[in-house]
């Protein structure tokens, strides 16, 4: 197992640095060659020749093991636009390469986050090292003095990658995924992960920020957990924050919908369905990674994606989608029958809703 370091006491965020070595890389030269140019002619402008040591080594850590991390950010950085997405880059790189810096993010971190504690202190932190240290995670035994420079260090490179914020009293931050970062850690991870079953298991995906139906199976019901329309608006409210009902209003104006869950239950022209065909058919061969299952009548629907196909997959369907909710409706069903069987005025509006929700019932 790796053991953490205390090299945050030394490093930092180092994002200006970061963007330094980038603007002053060479891409015809081998990365011992940079290196060797930044630290002689101290590009990085630091007081002292230990200190440039101890920059690049982090710098090498986070950035320099993989050719194509290195590659992917040198056409970034001279675009002012994508500024928050290289900050973002940045982050999941550090995060990625820094055992301690990982697991304050995805365990003490997360762990608040998870119990609505926003509010994160130096005492918290320190007492979090203290037990690691108790647990014989760290590479030595550290000092009361390690343990409080490493503590300050975790805070401060958290604040300034927007982890955190605050000055003296620092609160978790919201953080919004730039689609560009995205599209750039969804590449890397492809390229590093390609296989479903791989990707399944990599340590880092229950740290996604957007929850993952793991079973492939995402339904047309407003009611359930897994209603595709809900997921695609957390995916909207992942991506752009405050903006997304404008984005998602915009993106139907175009589509010519009125809303996302038409445009998922249209199974022809102008529905997803039919776009998605389009989309992933070449010459005769028509090949699909989502497959559309619906009711007669188009209101109820199961979206299976085809990677995680397999011989329960129906069996699943019925048993964990399908069946709870006919018992639901069901139940319902009955519960309004009762209602009518009272009389009174809304007995006529009872009615309908009865006749509805037995007509529902048949169609599932």
């Amino acid at each position: 197992m790796e053991k953490y370091s205390s090299k945050i006491i030394k490093a930092g965020a180092l994002i200006d640095d970061t963007k330094t070595m980038l603007a002053n890389w060479d891409i015809t030269q081998a990365v011992s060659l940079n290196l060797f140019r930044l630290r002689s002619a101290n590009i990085l402008g630091k007081a002292t020749r230990s200190r440039i040591q101890d920059i690049l080594a982090i710098l090498h850590q986070r950035y320099l093991n993989e050719p194509e991390v290195i590659n992917g950010l040198l056409p970034l950085i001279d675009h002012p636009k994508l500024s928050e997405a290289i900050n973002q880059i940045f982050y999941f790189f550090s995060v990625k390469n820094d055992k301690l810096l990982h697991d304050a993010v995805t365990i003490f971190i997360a762990n608040r986050k998870k119990r609505e504690i926003e509010e994160i202190t130096i005492e918290m932190m320190v007492d979090w090292i203290q037990n690691q240290v108790k647990d014989n995670k760290t590479t030595t035994t550290w000092s009361v003095e390690t343990i409080l420079r490493s503590s300050r260090g975790l805070l401060s490179t958290l604040r300034d990658f927007g982890v955190l914020q605050g000055v003296d009293k620092k609160r978790i931050a919201p953080f919004n995924l730039s689609l560009e970062a995205f599209v750039f850690i969804a590449f890397y991870k492809y390229q590093k992960i390609p296989s479903g079953e791989r990707l399944i298991s990599d340590p880092d995906q229950d740290k996604y920020p957007i929850r993952i139906d793991w079973d492939g199976i995402l339904v047309d019901d407003p009611d359930h957990s897994s209603d595709i329309v809900a997921r695609s608006h957390e995916v909207l409210e992942e991506l752009f924050a405050e903006r997304a009902e404008a984005i998602e209003q915009e993106a139907c104006q175009i589509l010519g919908v009125r809303g996302l869950r038409e445009y998922f239950r249209e199974p022809s022209s102008g529905g997803f369905w039919l776009d998605h065909i389009k989309r992933y058919s070449k010459i005769r061969r028509k090949a699909p990674i989502y497959w559309l299952l619906q009711s007669s009548r188009k209101n109820y629907a199961l979206w299976f994606y085809y990677q995680r196909l397999d011989k329960d997959l129906l069996f699943k369907s019925l048993t964990q989608y399908v069946e709870p909710n006919i018992r639901q409706e069901e139940a319902h069903l009955q519960t309004q029958r009762r209602e009518f069987g009272t009389g009174g005025k809304q007995a006529k509006e009872l009615y309908k809703d009865i006749e509805r929700e037995d007509d529902f019932i048949g169609e599932l």
